[in-house]
């Protein structure tokens, strides 16, 4: 296994949206992000090739060239996406919608998967990135590309990634994949109102691999719609934005993910969730009875 535990972040930076179309943000802004981040300690930045068609990679590279060696990088490949040069660049991810809406198809052969990656390095200015990881597929999908794992295998035995996994939320593609190579890191949902016992999260832990988790906030929204998380959170002085970093220490603290991905492009609100998530991780009693809540009345 990579020498993952000593490098990966408790909190990752999640940059789906830092480049998209009409919600993106500015190179300068994208600096202060990630020279935030790393005055917090948060060096985890998790990004894909399809992210903004390319453009998030691009402006993760600028933004911390001068630092790259302070970051841990995970990038994805697997989904198509457009990729035009120059004055064309704004049609990418108009592109992109049109190419996956049509049926424009994954791919996870090998040849597909080392051209994207020397794509994202050059994006993202580097010779390699910390970890690569194919970009949720579906069981079926790897039935058809049988070469995935040999690119995998050459892409770390070149260099190009420290460490090699999957990002899925289907357990068959991780059984597959995982009985193919040895697999060094897993991203996932966050299993709330899963069946564990069959989640790629209690699947990967069960095989001592670490797990990313993303989609972690995906309920904030409807516990705050819960009368009784947010009484739990009056009670103990917590403001609505608290919640994010509760959830944030839930799923790294109580869970046992190695690192939760927050997607904000917000240098203050990414200090609140550092400051919430570590301030809930030693006010035990505050944690244990919020998460413990969590647990009966929302899961």
């Amino acid at each position: 296994m990579g020498n993952t535990s000593n490098t990966i972040s408790p909190l990752g930076i999640g940059t789906s949206q830092i480049a998209s179309l009409g919600r993106g943000i500015n190179h300068s802004e994208a600096k202060r992000l990630f020279d935030t981040a790393l005055d917090y300690q948060v060096t985890t930045i998790d990004t894909a090739d399809t992210y903004g068609s390319g453009d998030s990679e691009r402006m993760i590279g600028k933004a911390i060239q001068a630092k790259r060696s302070d970051f841990y990088v995970i990038t994805k490949a697997g989904f198509p996406y457009v990729h035009l040069p120059g004055f064309l660049s704004p049609l990418n991810q108009i592109g992109k919608k049109v190419l996956q809406s049509t049926g424009g198809n994954k791919s996870y052969s090998k040849k597909y998967l080392i051209q994207s990656l020397e794509k994202s390095l050059k994006r993202l200015k580097t010779d390699y990135v910390d970890a690569f990881l194919l970009h949720e597929p579906l069981g079926v999908d790897l039935l058809a590309f049988d070469d995935f794992w040999e690119a995998l295998e050459l892409i770390k035995k070149n260099g190009m990634a420290n460490n090699i996994g999957i990002s899925t939320n289907d357990s068959s593609a991780y059984m597959m994949a995982s009985n193919r190579i040895k697999l060094d890191l897993v991203e996932t949902g966050m299993p709330y109102g899963q069946d564990e016992n069959s989640s790629v999260f209690s699947l990967a832990k069960n095989d001592h691999i670490p797990v990313v988790l993303n989609e972690v906030l995906k309920p904030y929204k409807s516990l705050l719609e819960n009368a009784g998380v947010v009484a739990l959170l009056r009670e103990y002085g917590k403001s609505d934005q608290e919640l994010i970093g509760i959830l944030l220490a839930h799923s790294i603290y109580e869970k046992k993910g190695q690192c939760a991905l927050t997607g904000t492009r917000n240098p203050n609100h990414l200090i609140q969730n550092v400051a919430a998530f570590r301030e809930n991780a030693n006010i035990l009693e505050v944690f244990q009875e919020i998460s413990t809540y969590f647990k009966v009345h929302c899961i």
